[in-house]
């Protein structure tokens, strides 16, 4: 949980919530009957605090030991933006062209990853190579020779697997032939190759306070979901997986005992229940009194 820093005049400064950032790394949970394949996406975590660390300055100085925090402040925000994207593209009905359709799917796999992370890169690079190359064929002989020679030094790098070796080879041939420094097709590169998926990211301007809550090897813990096939099996007894249902909203993972969990998901049902009964109590008031009839 990441929370930004900000002040102003009538209040002087609070934490606000900036971003959540889970990452769904699947696990397995084993007791004395066996173990089980759990895939945390979209669960709601009820896990106990790890660490918690401030890192960068209420100006806009930031950098020296906190870098790697604020770079990871501003993947956080991209991980999110992701996300929402992701979710569009995967609202939007299959489409009934079956190039384009093959496209977004595509994308929507592409942006289950952080925009910007290698295994984004990696996902969408297709999608990008396609695109660029239809519009470098279409786009026809250019009058420049120079260009000409970049486009046809473009097309014969799309003959390669985008991301490969032999195609930023290429691809360097065609920036230097269309006139690009050798440093920025190297810049290029580092973005679409970086040494760690933090490198690419600029480290967030401000003061942020991170906290984090974990599940961790060898912990005792309790999930409510439901039981699907696991779609990636290792063994034939490794059939089944707790996951977000489609139909049951009900995915918790938590750190708690059986007794409080289930307290917990008491207290939590009567507080729903009673809250629908005030809510609908005072919509009755609210619609008498429009109707003259409450007095």
């Amino acid at each position: 949980m990441i929370e930004h820093w900000k002040t102003d005049s009538s209040r002087g400064g609070q934490w606000e919530h900036a971003h959540t950032d889970v990452d769904g790394v699947k696990f397995y949970l084993a007791d004395v009957t066996g173990h089980i394949k759990v895939d945390p996406t979209s669960a709601e975590l009820d896990l106990p605090q790890m660490a918690q660390k401030v890192a960068g300055s209420a100006g806009r100085q930031t950098g020296g030991p906190d870098e790697e925090l604020l770079r990871y402040v501003t993947k956080a925000g991209a991980h999110s933006l992701g996300r929402m994207v992701g979710k569009g593209i995967e609202y939007i009905h299959p489409l009934a062209d079956p190039a384009k359709e093959e496209k977004r799917q595509m994308l929507a796999s592409a942006f289950q990853s952080t925009p910007g992370s290698p295994e984004f890169m990696q996902r969408i690079m297709p999608v990008v190579a396609s695109m660029a190359k239809q519009k470098l064929e279409t786009a026809g002989a250019q009058a420049d020779p120079k260009h000409e020679q970049a486009r046809q030094a473009l097309l014969a790098a799309f003959n390669h697997q985008p991301g490969s070796p032999e195609f930023f080879q290429a691809l360097q041939g065609a920036a230097a032939l269309g006139g690009e420094s050798p440093q920025a097709i190297s810049k290029f590169q580092n973005f679409l190759q970086p040494e760690n998926d933090l490198a690419i990211f600029d480290p967030a301007q401000g003061r942020y306070r991170l906290t984090e809550y974990c599940v961790v090897p060898d912990g005792t813990y309790d999930i409510t979901g439901t039981c699907q096939e696991n779609p990636e099996p290792a063994d034939a007894h490794d059939r089944n997986m707790i996951a977000k249902g489609q139909n049951e909203p009900t995915f918790l993972i938590s750190s708690k005992t059986d007794k409080q969990l289930k307290s917990g998901l008491r207290r939590r049902a009567a507080g729903k229940i009673f809250g629908g009964a005030a809510l609908s109590l005072v919509c009755a008031v609210v619609i008498l009194a429009k109707l003259g009839l409450l007095f």
